[in-house]
């Protein structure tokens, strides 16, 4: 879901093109569109004060323009619009130009909704030679502006005029209310949407032509995208192959496919190719073998072009066609069934994807078969309508990259996550149409907007393309930030997704961890967890119900999967979220447990502290984690072991009101997860756990009271009365102890007692000491 900002921006209509003839059967206008002045809409008088009063015309409410859809051209354009803007905020496909629009599917509220018609500033070039000093002494000149047609909805119970209040609602409201919250779109907006104007078939683009559409053919233009490299090679310096491999170096021992001699080949230092990233969609008839290399690095070796899933056909066609000649496609440049070849491959994927010149995106299907429309000899189908109106050829705008990618199979699954976040430049083959992104900007096939000058503004396509991981930028600016922000955004990003295989948590996350791990003061994983801020990585939270990750057996029987209880990869079900909730490491030392050459190792890892400089860089655990053999082991940690305390404490039936964790339990995980009240053994509330819904209710309804343990990790900042009743413990918010609830596995009589994690709570310090907490070396495995 986006703003109503995020809306306008990404549907607009344009500044008028020269003139043109319209077609002798150009369909004719109801009597309301033929009352509004089209053209004028796109040079909207200079003047930015004018009252918005003046600036919307009132059209008719939004059931009557869908009546009118067969026989006006401008009420089929706002109906179109909608229906799109409507499915794009409510993650469905969007609508071919004749799929009908129901009313119901999309607005539950039973009041009628009535179009309003206005115009928007889609973008400006800012030219500096003619700069000039504004009203507040500011140098600004908007040397060339592009307007379009903005459509509004409002529920209205009469014909009377808008208030300036009311109209104000229009333009702040968020569309995502009428959708989520209807009972807080009475006086907001319902949704924005706009029109996009076209160009002229074989026009050249031109400064006038600046935020134009283009119709989109049903063969994909091969120039067009070579176009697009050209411009990005030559004006787009952060965006030179030469910057990235400055700070991460090709790729190793790679195979490719030689597309001219149809055969698979060694890639050669600094060779240029092409990466693929798609939905295998299932077991891949064709893959790379130890029984088939040989064969495949012959001459017209691999099979032939037409026996190919589509989308590898496609594929291959479009290297050729843009004059390229080498194609990297996993599973027939990995060696499958040759785990040593292929664990080396998983662990370079950051490079891989970083080095290619441009990489594939096949995000139109959910399997290899799908395709990349506008390639293969069939075309591709029409999502564009086009009509004609007042002599002015118009077009509803197709979704955003973002958008297009929200609602796709390809966007769900977790393998492409990090083929998407670490490809540096990439063309994405989507069901309406294709677009190029880089490290500066995102273009499409239906809009231009490759203007070369960096002072180009395009207002609504501003955050267009999904996010990336801009490693050359990052290396540069995040010396004076925390690197563990970047660590929360892309774990949340990536727990959401789906694996085939459960074992695959971690390899399909290994690229990205390689990527952060170039960035300042990071020191490496452990079992997907950054050693720089263990004692933030521990107290991770799930979005909503989660079990342990487990795989099928010989006999079928579900086992756990080889991951610690104590790392997210251990779980599956849901998304996981982590936050900074650790002011003061209280563990002196971690030793992670690991297995090599067949034997469990151990290693100890350098002081936990979250401090502005992090870990020293001389820190002889980070020299140690250079060695790419050592760092998978890490990777595949199954314990840590440490000395803290145990103490427990006990859920009832009685319950206090909580607000922590509200970003999880209001927002994520209402109906799954709920705050149990911990009690020490008096009977105070002494803190409070994040809990399963169902287990709590089943205590609450028996009035029982269950005892749990809990170990201690550090020491946080909040307010009492968020966790524990402030009236026994007092205000001070440094007090809180982060604690891990865990299930103990044996006595410990051994002199180191065996765990696992099962939630997190927090705890006050004062009840925590009070209630005998017990010294331990544990093993949490």
């Amino acid at each position: 879901m986006q703003s109503i900002i995020d809306m306008t921006r990404r549907l607009a209509l344009c500044q008028p093109a020269p003139s043109t003839a319209p077609p002798a059967d150009e369909a004719p206008l109801c009597d309301k569109c033929a009352s509004i002045e089209i053209r004028p809409l796109f040079k909207p008088p200079p003047q930015h004060t004018m009252a918005l009063q003046d600036n919307m015309i009132q059209h008719d409410y939004l059931d009557e323009v869908i009546e009118r859809f067969s026989s006006c051209a401008f009420c089929r354009l706002i109906t179109h619009a909608i229906h799109t803007a409507a499915c794009v905020a409510t993650e469905q496909p969007v609508p071919s130009p004749s799929k009908p629009f129901q009313l119901g599917d999309f607005f539950h509220t039973t009041r009628r909704k009535r179009c309003y018609i206005s115009s928007i500033q889609s973008g400006s070039l800012l030219e500096e030679s003619r700069w000039k000093k504004d009203k507040r002494g500011l140098k600004v000149n908007y040397d060339y502006k592009s307007h379009r047609i903005r459509i509004t909805l409002r529920e209205d119970s009469d014909d009377a005029p808008l208030s300036q209040e009311q109209l104000d609602d229009l333009l702040i409201g968020t569309q995502k209310d009428i959708f989520e919250r209807p009972e807080r779109a009475k006086t907001k907006a319902d949704m924005i949407v706009a029109l996009i104007q076209l160009v002229p078939s074989g026009s050249r683009s031109s400064k006038e032509s600046l935020f134009h559409g283009r119709e989109i053919a049903a063969k994909i233009d091969f120039g067009r995208l070579k176009s697009w490299l050209k411009v990005c090679n030559d004006n787009h310096p952060e965006c030179k192959r030469d910057e990235w491999h400055k700070l991460v170096p090709p790729p190793k021992n790679i195979r490719v496919i030689d597309v001219k001699t149809s055969r698979v080949v060694l890639a050669e230092r600094g060779c240029r190719y092409i990466a693929l990233s798609y939905v295998w969609g299932g077991k891949q008839d064709f893959m790379l073998k130890k029984e088939n290399v040989k064969q495949w690095e012959l001459p017209g070796g691999i099979p032939k072009t037409e026996e190919l899933p589509q989308t590898i056909q496609d594929a291959i066609s479009l290297v050729a066609s843009i004059g390229e000649r080498y194609l990297w496609i996993d599973s027939m440049c990995i060696i499958q069934d040759d785990d040593s070849n292929k664990q080396e491959q998983i662990e370079q994927m950051d490079r891989v994807y970083g080095s290619a010149l441009f990489t594939i995106v096949a995000a139109a299907g959910n399997s290899c078969h799908a395709g990349l429309p506008g390639i293969s000899s069939d075309g591709r189908e029409r999502f564009q309508m086009i009509e004609y109106a007042q002599g002015l050829r118009l077009a509803v705008p197709l979704p955003t990259l973002s958008d297009s990618l929200e609602s796709s199979y390809y966007n769900s699954r977790g393998w492409t996550y990090q083929e998407r976040l670490l490809s540096q430049k990439a063309f994405f083959f989507t069901l309406h149409q294709v677009y190029y992104q880089c490290d500066r900007d995102v273009w499409c096939e239906d809009l231009h907007a490759e203007r070369l000058s960096k002072n180009l503004h395009k207002k609504f396509y501003a955050s267009a393309g999904p996010k990336k991981l801009w490693l050359h930028t990052q290396i540069q600016t995040m010396a004076h930030k925390k690197v563990f922000d970047e660590y929360m955004c892309q774990l949340e990003d990536y727990t959401c997704r789906g694996l085939t295989s459960p074992t695959d948590i971690l390899d399909a996350f290994t690229g990205i961890a390689n990527v952060l791990g170039q960035l300042p003061y990071n020191r490496g994983f452990v079992a997907g967890l950054p050693v720089m801020a263990l004692d933030h990585a521990m107290l991770w939270m799930p979005r909503g119900c989660i079990e342990r990750r487990k795989v099928a057996g010989e006999d079928g029987e579900k086992l756990l999967a080889p991951f610690p209880s104590w790392s997210w990869a251990g779980w599956q079900g849901s998304g996981m979220l982590v936050r900074r909730y650790s002011y003061e490491p209280l563990l002196e030392e971690w030793t992670v447990v690991f297995r090599q050459d067949g034997r469990e190792n151990k290693l100890l890892l350098p002081e936990v502290h979250d401090n502005e400089n992090h870990l020293p860089s001389t820190s002889p655990f980070a020299e140690q984690n250079r060695d790419p053999i050592l760092r998978r082991k890490l990777m595949n940690a199954y314990a840590f072991e440490f000395w803290t305390t145990s103490c427990k404490f006990y859920i009832t039936g009685k319950q206090h009101y909580s607000y922590l964790w509200g970003e999880i339990i209001d927002k994520h995980g209402s109906h799954v997860y709920g705050r149990a009240c911990l009690y020490d053994p008096q009977g105070n509330w002494a803190g409070t756990l994040l809990y399963p819904r169902s287990e709590l209710e089943s205590i609450e309804a028996g009035e029982r009271r269950v005892e749990c343990e809990f170990i201690v990790l550090s020491k946080g900042l909040a307010h009492v009365p968020t966790y524990g009743d402030s009236d026994v413990y007092g205000h001070d918010a440094g007090k809180v102890l982060n604690v891990l609830m865990v299930m103990r596995l044996d006595s410990g009589d051994a002199g180191t007692a065996t765990m696992e994690r099962i939630s997190w709570a927090m705890i006050h310090e004062d009840a925590w000491n009070a209630s005998g907490p017990k010294r331990e070396h544990i093993r949490l495995v």
